[in-house]
């Protein structure tokens, strides 16, 4: 991995909100006092007090930096434009002039963000792990908070039997990563050899973009390539995979209507196809073919229901989409990690979990949800919102609806980018791994067990305590 700096402005994560009127008579009073005469200070040799400190141009300077110590105060015209790429939010200025500073805010761009599920640490690490391809690593340790909601819920289980080694991480020992997505044979038979269709990617992280509107030129080469480098897939509209070079769409999954289905004709042959509205596609038609066929399922609270029947029908695999945020898009509040649980137990219940891969995209914007969201019960992830984050795109809400608009940028810088994210969710991924004793990716779906969950430590502790 090589360091792929950014190309456009990264946004400011605090915004100071000023009281200019107090702001202004707060100024008059100290240039009076302050500016004109200087503070008095103690003789640093013990002398008299009374030595005035520093020109009447530093004052200036210090009395317009004022009431912030980093800087943010400190252009042309003071506090009443705010350098916001300077705040800390450290409330210093807020607590020393609670008149003055009325509270400091998330900026609009990351409030922005925030409703595509995704904290300003969390946009902060992205763009490191873009930008470096190494997991980001703080010397004062995690300052965070130990659980909350979605999947700040869910720790992963080190084991103290296995010891949290670095074995796998330094490359002392081999742990794999790779994932078949597809079906296989319950059981040996003479045509259970053919009858087997799957894909193998390299990590279980594919990219999802079933939103053309989300898309641009640049945003399609860049995740090409990535895709190329990284061994994985990615998942684009048939429109835009009918414009890629034959040598392209190796690594791409189109994503068609019925119509447009493998029998169809209408495309090439990739090694899957990914079908909207599922229920109205006849699957007798590609009984033939070599394609993996997966269905796209909108999450819902009935996806249990749906992605059973769907499995009986014949699919391949099925694509659980949940909203930017990760929850379900009919509006329940239900987290994919909950739905993700249910339907993996659905399909267990009815022995047929191994008839099926599952997918999962919709509010994977951390590399800690891959190991959370397959011991829940998937087999893989796919990357939509944390792609864009990483490409430096602009984010949006109108009318309820998530719109993200990309920048144009150079496709290598682009592929860069995604290279050393995925690089860098892979070295977590296997970390992660190594310290729950698993070697092999594909053991630790729905192996809750290597799970501790907020909401049952919760109700074993408390559910029988009485509130009177």
């Amino acid at each position: 991995m090589k360091p792929a700096p950014p190309l456009f402005k990264e946004p400011a994560r605090f915004e100071p909100k000023v009281k200019k009127s107090r702001l202004a008579k707060m100024l008059i009073a100290e240039f009076f006092d302050y500016a004109l005469r200087g503070p008095t200070k103690a003789s640093s040799s013990g002398g008299p007090e009374g030595t005035s400190a520093g020109t009447f141009r530093e004052r200036m300077e210090a009395l317009l930096d004022r009431p912030c110590i980093y800087g943010t105060f400190g252009s042309r015209v003071g506090g009443f434009h705010p350098i916001k790429e300077k705040c800390t939010a450290c409330m210093r200025c807020k607590q020393e002039y609670p008149d003055v500073i009325e509270d400091v805010v998330v900026t609009s761009d990351f409030a922005a963000l925030n409703e595509f599920g995704m904290k300003p640490e969390e946009v902060m690490t992205v763009w490191y792990e873009a930008r470096e391809g190494k997991e980001l690593v703080k010397g004062m340790g995690y300052r965070g908070s130990f659980a909350g909601p979605g999947w700040d819920s869910i720790w992963l289980d080190m084991s103290e039997i296995v010891r949290p080694t670095r074995d796998g991480k330094m490359g002392r020992e081999y742990i794999s990563t790779s994932v078949d997505i597809g079906r296989r044979p319950m059981f040996y038979s003479e045509d259970s050899l053919t009858s087997v269709k799957t894909v193998t990617v390299q990590l279980p992280i594919l990219f999802d973009f079933g939103d053309a509107s989300w898309l641009n030129a640049s945003v399609v080469g860049s995740t090409i390539r990535a895709a190329q480098r990284c061994g994985t897939m990615a998942v684009l509209p048939i429109g835009t995979y009918s414009g890629l070079r034959d040598d392209e769409k190796s690594c791409a999954i189109p994503l068609a209507s019925p119509s447009e289905g493998p029998s169809s004709g209408a495309m090439g042959p990739p090694p899957a196809v990914e079908i909207e509205n599922p229920l109205e596609f006849d699957l007798t038609k590609v009984q033939d073919s070599s394609e993996v066929v997966i269905a796209r399922v909108p999450a819902s609270g009935r996806a249990e229901e749906s992605v059973l029947e769907l499995t009986r029908r014949g699919f391949h695999a099925i694509h659980l989409v949940f909203s930017p945020d990760g929850r379900d898009v009919s509006g329940g509040g239900i987290h994919a990690k909950d739905l993700i649980k249910s339907v993996h137990a659905k399909l267990v219940k009815e022995c047929v979990r191994d008839n099926v891969s599952i997918l999962v995209s919709g509010g994977i914007t951390m590399a800690e949800h891959v190991p959370k969201a397959i011991l829940c019960g998937c087999d893989a992830v796919a990357l939509d919102t944390a792609v864009h984050v990483a490409l430096q795109s602009n984010f949006d809400i109108r009318g309820g609806r998530y719109l993200i608009k990309p920048n144009r940028f150079d496709e290598e810088w682009g592929a860069q980018r995604l290279a050393n994210l995925l690089a860098a969710w892979h070295e977590e991924f296997i970390e992660a791994l190594s310290a729950m004793g698993k070697r092999d990716g594909r053991r630790l779906r729905g192996d809750v067990g290597r799970g501790i969950f907020y909401e049952e430590l919760q109700k074993e502790a408390f559910g029988d305590i009485e509130v009177g």
